[in-house]
């Protein structure tokens, strides 16, 4: 028998889930503290708005156009920055600026 809020009679746990988009976060105490759980999912949740979500799927589309090389380049912990501190639409430009060079790059 599985019981959420019963540990000593499941086999599985539940984890505290935040989604934006194609972004997934989960959280989990293995069944020691929902509660925890749930306070680090809010503070997810505030920290990880729905920017995050849009950048994903953004990105998403720009994997499926072949950038998969420069994958870490455009959203690694710099863009993630600006992201928060600047916003989805000034983060897009960025990448499509580095997107564009890489372009350029490629045709000579």
């Amino acid at each position: 028998m599985n019981v959420v809020d019963a540990p000593e009679h499941a086999n599985f746990i539940v984890p505290s889930v935040v989604n934006r988009g194609c972004l997934t976060l989960a959280v989990s105490t293995s069944g020691a503290s929902p509660a925890l759980a749930k306070s680090i999912r809010q503070e997810l949740e505030l920290f990880y708005g729905e920017e995050f979500g849009r950048f994903a799927d953004f990105l998403g589309r720009r994997r499926k156009k072949g950038m998969r090389e420069i994958a870490e380049q455009i959203a690694g912990p710099e863009m993630v920055s600006t992201l928060r501190e600047k916003g989805f639409e000034r983060t897009r430009d960025a990448v499509m600026k580095i997107l564009k060079r890489e372009r350029q790059k490629a045709k000579v």
